[in-house]
C-alpha cells in the first residue's frame, strides 16, 4: 500500500470535488467521499473530505488503549515494535482500521451517515467498485435514494439490485464522467 499509488480514479474524484466547491460551495457538506478503503489513496489524490468507515493504515494507535501514535514504518526492520509514549501506557502498535469482528470507528460512521443524512433531490451519490454487502455501509446507498439523491453504481459487473449501473474499471470510468462534468459546467 505505501509503495502505490492512486489511479485515474481517485485523481478523477479529487478533480470532481474541486468542481463542485467551486459551483455549489465551499463548505465541506457539499462534496464527500465515504469509502470502506484502509489505504488512504482518496487523500493522496488530493481529495479532502474523506470519512473512512473502516479506519485506515496511514495511521497508528495503541492496542491497549488507542493512543494515537506518530511514527515512521521502517519496513525493513521487522525486529523492533513500535511502543505508545503515552507514560504508563507502553503498549505495542497497530494500524488504525478495523479487523474483522470489531466495530466500524464511531466519529468516522457518524460523519458518513450525517453526510447521506442530508442528501435532498438533486443531489448525487456514486458508488464505486464494492459488492454492496459488507453492512452497515452497504445500506448507505439506499438510505441516499431514500433521501431523493440519483445513485449510480460504477463497477466491472453486474450487481442484482441495484439501480443506474455503469460496468466497467473505475479507473476509466470516473475519468470520463467528471471530464462531461467539466464540460458541463464551463457552458454554465
Amino acid at each position: 500500500i505505501a509503495e502505490a499509488e492512486p489511479n485515474d480514479g481517485h485523481h478523477a474524484l479529487a478533480r470532481l470535488e474541486t468542481i463542485m466547491r467551486g459551483k455549489i460551495s465551499n463548505s465541506e457538506d457539499s462534496f464527500s467521499i465515504v469509502t470502506m478503503n484502509v489505504d488512504g489513496y482518496h487523500q493522496r489524490a488530493g481529495s479532502t473530505t474523506v470519512h473512512e468507515v473502516h479506519g485506515t493504515v496511514t495511521r497508528h494507535r495503541c492496542i491497549k488503549n488507542a493512543h494515537p501514535m506518530n511514527f515512521e514504518v521502517n519496513l525493513s526492520d521487522n525486529k523492533t515494535v513500535p511502543r505508545c509514549q503515552v507514560e504508563g501506557c507502553f503498549s505495542s502498535a497497530r494500524p488504525d482500521c478495523v479487523l474483522f469482528t470489531e466495530p466500524l470507528p464511531d466519529r468516522e460512521w457518524r460523519n458518513a451517515y450525517g453526510a447521506f443524512h442530508q442528501l435532498t433531490a438533486g443531489d448525487v451519490v456514486i458508488v464505486v467498485g464494492t459488492s454492496n454487502k459488507v453492512y452497515p455501509a452497504a445500506g448507505l446507498p439506499e438510505f441516499g435514494e431514500r433521501m431523493g439523491a440519483s445513485v449510480y453504481n460504477i463497477d466491472i459487473e453486474y450487481r442484482n439490485g441495484l439501480n443506474n449501473q455503469i460496468i466497467g474499471q473505475a479507473s476509466q470510468v470516473l475519468p470520463r464522467i467528471v471530464s462531461l462534468v467539466e464540460e458541463l459546467s464551463l457552458e454554465s
